[in-house]
């Protein structure tokens, strides 16, 4: 079975551009860069929590991942929903 038979729902294409933010969410320059900034403190603490193994395999995933993207003309990050699917 394919298709929602087989309790799968497939993604509805959306348009090429995103809708605007709505009224009062778009803050542009709202945000320093330390808001996108992470301590060393917090940075180790993230690494000691995923195994080395585990991070390795994520490397390895992401790797092919970019290099299939690039293959079928994709944009691997930001990827959209439709490129994450294929």
């Amino acid at each position: 079975m394919i298709g929602k038979e087989a309790g799968i729902t497939a993604l509805a294409p959306r348009d090429a551009a995103p809708p605007p933010a709505p009224e009062g969410l778009a803050h542009p320059g709202l945000h320093a860069a330390a808001d996108f900034a992470l301590s060393e403190a917090t940075r180790a603490a993230l690494t000691e929590a995923v195994p080395a193994s585990t991070r390795g395999a994520y490397a390895a995933d992401m790797a092919a991942f970019t290099a299939w993207c690039a293959g079928q003309g994709r944009t691997a990050l930001p990827a959209t929903a439709e490129t994450v699917t294929e």
